[in-house]
């Protein structure tokens, strides 16, 4: 998910590239997407882009668990880092975690 945001936030110049926490069952992953004030663009899950609203209630995703940036701080982290994410490796350290992870760095 994280290498399919650069596609996106390459073509949309009024793109947010969203790192998050997202529940799942008993577990809670980290996933990556793009999005704009209306649509988001997940490209693991369709090419079209589908409304923010509805994407954020199936997700179940939280404000709190989640680190927004700019398209021009995607590209400038994913440079510095030669990664496409997630940046912050403290917060998502791992990958998958059996507890509810506490809320992002502000």
């Amino acid at each position: 998910c994280f290498m399919a945001t650069l596609e996106a936030a390459s073509d949309n110049e009024d793109a947010v590239v969203v790192h998050a926490w997202i529940p799942e069952n008993d577990t809670w992953y980290v996933h990556a997407w793009v999005e704009n004030d209306e649509a988001v663009l997940d490209l693991t899950l369709a090419r079209q882009p589908v409304d923010r609203a509805e994407f954020y209630e199936l997700k179940k995703i939280q404000e709190s668990k989640l680190i927004r940036y700019s398209r021009l701080e995607f590209f400038e982290l994913s440079a510095k880092l030669e990664s496409f994410g997630p940046f912050d490796t403290d917060y998502f350290s791992q990958m998958t975690v059996s507890v509810e992870p506490g809320d992002a760095p502000q």
